[in-house]
């Protein structure tokens, strides 16, 4: 009967961390920047390579789009590398709205 009468327990939750955010903003914003600049320098490496073998580069761009994923997966997975996780996703969009703009400009 005196269970009634207690309140229920308190959930003790951390407080917010405002530079776990920061850390995590700024680690977003590089991996997007380092990700676009890296990919895109890597597509003009097989559109170089394209026009000697079409098969090396399809295969070339498959595995480094692997890459990529798996990378991003990996650290979109981890507390320490969330943030450049997310920018690693954010960059493969980048890179690919910007490369498929180019594609049908060129067309």
């Amino acid at each position: 009967m005196s269970d009634e009468n207690n309140p229920p327990p308190t959930l003790n939750y951390s407080p917010s961390d405002r530079a776990q955010g920061g850390r995590l903003v700024g680690q977003a914003i590089a991996g997007a920047v380092t990700t676009t600049v890296v990919l895109m320098v890597i597509v003009a490496f097989i559109l170089g390579m394209w026009t000697q073998s079409k098969a090396a580069g399809i295969v070339v761009g498959i595995g480094v789009l692997a890459g990529v994923a798996l990378l991003g997966v990996k650290a979109t997975a981890s507390a320490a590398y969330h943030g450049w996780g997310i920018g690693i996703w954010i960059g493969l969009g980048i890179t690919i709205l910007i490369e498929g703009t180019c594609f049908i400009a060129m067309r």
